[in-house]
């Protein structure tokens, strides 16, 4: 995968060399090629490629995409969990899987006892859970992600978990998180 803060594309390599990345145009979503100059017309076919560097000119126009700096990256599948923990409470988890297998289970924050997500569907104005997101997976434009955490016994004194009505403090926080390669960056 090649993406910056902007843009993203998976695509599949045909040739790795010690200074260059080949790809299949027309493989995965890379279907056309990439390029620093979002002004030249690529194959006669009327369109351009994925701009991943800032123009080196002021005449060069890049269409604002590629302003960061460009990374190439294995794709590795990625679950998120809430699961017990070692302390008696709950944490999100985050597991890695290569070739089918996975390779790593942390543990990357204590206290998080509840997540949720739902999906913004192309043209949808409310989000859903995944069951009604069904078969429509390619046009989800966004995910809200919701966490519900609270303290966790260890450093934490009895006064310092509970509110003054007893019960444990919970805080919920949520993020929107918009797809990317869903939004029409280019204008």
């Amino acid at each position: 995968m090649a993406c910056t803060p902007q843009e993203s594309v998976i695509f599949a390599a045909t040739s790795i060399q010690p200074t260059a990345i080949k790809h299949d145009v027309g493989t995965l979503n890379a279907m056309t090629a990439f390029q620093t100059d979002q002004t030249k017309v690529l194959s006669g076919a009327g369109t351009v490629g994925y701009c991943f560097t800032k123009p080196a000119t002021t005449n060069v126009n890049c269409l604002d995409v590629g302003d960061g700096p460009a990374m190439l990256v294995r794709p590795i599948s990625v679950s998120w969990a809430i699961a017990a923990n070692t302390n008696g409470g709950k944490s999100l988890y985050r597991a890695v899987s290569k070739n089918g297998v996975q390779i790593s289970n942390d543990e990357i924050a204590a206290g998080v006892n509840d997540m949720q997500l739902t999906y913004l569907l192309s043209g949808a104005t409310s989000f859903v859970d995944a069951n009604a997101v069904a078969g429509q997976w390619g046009t989800v434009d966004a995910i809200k992600l919701v966490l519900t955490l609270q303290p966790e016994a260890g450093a934490l004194t009895t006064g310092d978990r509970k509110g003054t009505g007893g019960q444990l403090l919970t805080r919920t926080v949520s993020s929107t998180i918009s797809i990317r390669n869903r939004k029409d960056i280019r204008g």
